[in-house]
């Protein structure tokens, strides 16, 4: 694990949002489900995830960094066991706690479940970090914010996050603030480090890699 500086030239930091949700392809997925709040990916979204994939298999990317929802680690695992990368999972970079979403504080499983669910999972990643419910969206700031400092001073090379469409925006806006990215399901934002400045290369590609449009 090397040490870095946010001055470090030649990074990238890939974002993704993750893909298509089994409760947006089934309103009826929620009624029955045990946490209403973590569906998993919906058949388009585990092929949006696989074109995400070999979309990026051939970049160089060193770590990935997921939100600890469901949807979010298994956007990011067909990428990770491609690249044989583990993927960290990072609460500084879940969904926005808005109280006006969720009629009680969302819970994710456990990285340990995560890692027996997806085997790509580095179960000795710890994040500092926790999330408070109810959140405002300068409390979601603040945390992806933190979060992504953290990242890229502990860890050397290129990173892929893998967010919501909030925490994605909050992603970029730590590096370039108000940074205007795609919030399109799967899509892909790219910023490169020129210098001591991170640079919006692409500020969310959805076509030709992502299937139904986003």
């Amino acid at each position: 694990m090397g040490r870095v500086t946010l001055a470090q030239s030649g990074r990238m930091v890939w974002i993704a949002r993750h893909g298509h949700r089994m409760d947006m392809a089934d309103e009826s997925w929620a009624l029955t489900a045990a946490n209403p709040y973590d569906p998993p990916l919906s058949p388009l979204g585990v092929a949006q995830a696989a074109d995400l994939s070999a979309r990026l298999a051939g970049e160089r990317i060193a770590h990935i960094v997921t939100s600890p929802f469901e949807r979010a680690v298994a956007t990011a695992a067909p990428l990770a066991a491609a690249l044989g990368v583990s993927i960290k999972i990072e609460p500084g970079i879940a969904e926005w706690m808005n109280p006006q979403w969720f009629r009680r504080r969302p819970m994710w499983r456990p990285t340990s479940a995560l890692a027996a669910l997806h085997g790509v999972v580095d179960v000795g990643y710890i994040s500092p970090i926790e999330v408070a419910f109810p959140e405002t969206w300068d409390d979601l700031l603040l945390r992806t914010q933190t979060a992504v400092r953290l990242i890229l001073e502990t860890f050397d090379g290129s990173v892929l996050f893998v967010g919501h469409g909030a925490s994605v925006m909050g992603i970029a806006w730590a590096l370039s603030p108000g940074a205007q990215v795609s919030g399109e399901l799967c899509c892909l934002i790219r910023f490169a480090k020129h210098g001591g400045t991170w640079v919006l290369e692409d500020s969310g590609s959805t076509s030709p890699w992502v299937r139904g449009g986003g």
